[in-house]
């Protein structure tokens, strides 16, 4: 996994990205047009470079902790939080980890009107009406 500074992950993974969506792009268009060897390559190239893209981290920026969703069953806005999470997980690298309260009294005394709750670092960070936005900012590191 390659490091670098804030400011070059940016250009890194812009431009990585960019070349990437054309060599797919590319890839798919001789795949239809029925050329499977320019086809393959150009996909294969396009899968490639996006795979570096994503192995690319800011120099210094810590492993993300892991984020805590407090559930209960029957709850809608605790699915609307998890799959927001879900996204966020994919886009931002962090171990996402999923408690039910609704066996555990203490919990359930504790956070029973609150669900859904999301902590990281013993710190709530959202909690009743979950924000995909916010929760982005909340979950970003300032050095990004």
């Amino acid at each position: 996994m390659q490091a670098l500074p804030p400011q070059r992950y940016r250009q890194a993974t812009a431009l990585g990205l960019l070349l990437a969506t054309g060599l797919l792009a590319f890839g798919i268009d001789r795949l239809a047009a029925g050329s499977l060897g320019l086809g393959a390559v150009g996909t294969l190239l396009g899968a490639l470079v996006a795979g570096g893209v994503l192995s690319l981290r800011v120099q210094g920026a810590p492993d993300p902790e892991p984020v805590l969703l407090l559930t209960r069953e029957a709850c809608p806005h605790c699915e609307e939080a998890r799959a927001i999470l879900e996204h966020l997980q994919g886009e931002l690298g962090f171990d996402l980890w999923v408690v039910d309260i609704t066996g555990d009294s203490d919990l359930s005394d504790a956070y029973g009107t609150s669900v859904p709750v999301v902590m990281q670092n013993e710190e709530r960070i959202a909690s009743l009406s979950v924000n995909e936005t916010k929760l982005r900012d909340a979950l970003v590191p300032s050095s990004m």
